[in-house]
């Protein structure tokens, strides 16, 4: 690239309002660390700054479209013995509420998503409330992250689909 060239891209960097890179969860480390240097180098004329991204908004988009994941969506009618009112109720609007303790009907989530567990799974492999991963692939009925906080940090798990109710 001519001198011409990298003064013209440094240009249309420092008027940018709004950085976004796509597909950033496939790229390595070491690409964000060049963007880095670079805006700090373009903006403050120094690549050691302290200043993340020389100031500049950078957005960092996903991929391999989002995934939904779905409730069952059924209601024990153990209790409710030929009650009418129960009979009524579609499945559309079971689908509508938001129970304490439950999650919503429709979870989407992408790869790269940050997620935090609400519930204990495996506390001796360090699986248990509060623990903050990023999920690094989506099946069907599992999920795989990677652990970034907590007990066995870099640790690769899978969370499966699991059955709950509300106590």
């Amino acid at each position: 690239m001519g001198h011409k060239q990298k003064n013209d891209c440094a240009e249309l960097l420092k008027i940018s309002k709004l950085i976004i890179w796509d597909e950033a969860p496939m790229a390595q480390k070491y690409c964000f660390e060049a963007l880095d240097k670079t805006l700090k180098d373009i903006m403050t004329g120094s690549k050691s700054s302290n200043i993340i991204f020389g100031r500049k908004v950078v957005a960092f988009d996903g991929l391999i479209p989002d995934k939904e994941y779905l409730s069952s969506a059924t209601v024990d009618n153990y209790d409710v013995n030929g009650n009418e009112a129960f009979d009524i109720l579609t499945k559309k609007f079971h689908n509508t509420l938001i129970t304490s303790g439950l999650p919503n009907h429709i979870i989407k989530l992408k790869i790269g998503t940050l997620i935090m567990l609400l519930r204990n799974i495996d506390q001796s492999e360090g699986l248990c409330n509060g623990t903050r991963l990023i999920v690094t692939r989506l099946a069907n009925h599992v999920i795989e992250a990677k652990i970034i906080s907590g007990k066995n940090v870099r640790a690769l798990i899978y969370i499966p689909r699991m059955d709950i109710s509300p106590t």
